[in-house]
């Protein structure tokens, strides 16, 4: 998983929710992190909440011998359940539509071979940035035939992509010749701003 749940804070946790599994107690499920951070508190990490988590529910190793031999899990909730396009873009995830279309009719059909990738930023452009994706498959269909029996699969890479370096888009700087040379004087600016030097030569 992207985040190590021994280190990572509760208040450090992207997405409003998260899973927890304890094998040995064949206990699973989803807790809202708000509601975690109120009962024990934004400084206590992912695997320190569980651990507590299982001790409320009646987990006795969890409450007896603590999280050393304490076996109970975290686990991350797929994005697409709780993002909106907004986390999509600046997360850099990308979404493929595929068509559904057999499923549509009684009579068999086949459906749409291709796979296509949905631009995220003209959904942002049509539906908003604070549109929940979990809503996105209801409002999308295939380009191909128009069915709105559609699946979109969403691949989320482990890091958000790094924010452009000083070296790559110095090409994009416009060119200033005296960038690199040492300060000017006072005589030398005059020279540039007035044009004497040019007129002179």
């Amino acid at each position: 998983m992207a985040i190590d749940p021994r280190l990572t804070k509760l208040e450090q946790l992207e997405a409003p929710e998260f899973g927890i599994e304890c094998r040995a107690c064949r206990r699973n499920g989803t807790v809202k992190r708000a509601d975690m951070i109120r009962r024990f508190g934004g400084e206590t990490t992912l695997h320190e909440c569980a651990r507590q988590a299982a001790a409320v529910k009646g987990c006795v190793r969890a409450a007896t011998y603590g999280a050393v031999t304490c076996s109970v899990l975290v686990y991350e909730v797929p994005g697409w359940t709780w993002g909106k396009l907004m986390n999509a873009r600046l997360g850099g995830w990308r979404a493929f539509l595929t068509c559904h279309r057999r499923f549509a009719a009684l009579k068999k059909i086949d459906s749409c071979p291709e796979t296509v990738e949905l631009n995220i930023l003209s959904l942002i452009a049509a539906l908003g940035d604070d549109f929940p994706l979990a809503r996105l498959p209801h409002r999308c269909k295939c380009p191909y035939c128009g069915t709105p029996h559609i699946d979109i699969d969403w691949h989320v890479p482990d890091a958000a992509p790094p924010l452009p370096s000083s070296e790559s888009t110095a090409h994009l700087r416009p060119y200033n010749p005296l960038a690199s040379k040492s300060a000017l004087t006072v005589e030398e600016e005059e020279q540039i701003r007035t044009g004497k030097a040019q007129r002179e030569a």
